[in-house]
């Protein structure tokens, strides 16, 4: 019989809590972090070093743009920074405005994020060039705005991110 190391077991535990419904709690959301990483990946190595689903790094990007470093645009980050705060912002108030029941929430949440980022694909597919200048900055606005529902929504619940 093969033994599973404790510490790999404990993981197991904590990512798969036993329970039906906290179970599938538990892969959604590790399902929805891992294509967190992947949406940063992405617009990290392809919008021109800034993230659309996290914010932290955008910070730090900020601070070294200001310091002088090249390969950082202050501009993206900015408008990446901002664009999320407007978009949990307004997943918050419209999470309070689509009522209590969460079901509903994740829902209408969802659709918009969905408008959202296949108004940043349709876009892409579009523009011959899409990652750069003006379409660029589009792309990180539509991609941000749609990431931040999450972070709008747990905070409407009282949840910490």
């Amino acid at each position: 019989m093969l033994t599973v190391p404790r510490p790999l077991r404990d993981a197991w535990r904590t990512l798969v809590p036993s329970g039906t419904a906290r179970t599938a709690a538990a892969l959604v959301l590790v399902a929805l972090t891992v294509a967190t990483g992947v949406v940063d990946a992405f617009s990290y190595l392809v919008l021109g070093h800034v993230f659309v689903a996290n914010m932290t790094g955008n910070v730090i990007f900020i601070a070294v743009s200001l310091a002088g470093a090249p390969e950082f645009s202050l501009p993206a980050s900015v408008v990446s920074l901002l664009a999320f705060v407007v978009g949990a912002v307004g997943a918050a108030r419209l999470g309070r405005r689509v009522g209590a029941h969460r079901g509903r929430q994740v829902l209408v949440l969802c659709a918009v994020e969905t408008v959202l980022l296949a108004t940043a694909f349709g876009c892409a597919e579009l523009v011959a060039n899409p990652f750069t200048g003006g379409w660029g900055y589009l792309l990180i606005v539509l991609t941000a705005l749609a990431w931040a529902g999450r972070a709008g929504w747990f905070a409407g619940l009282g949840c910490q991110t």
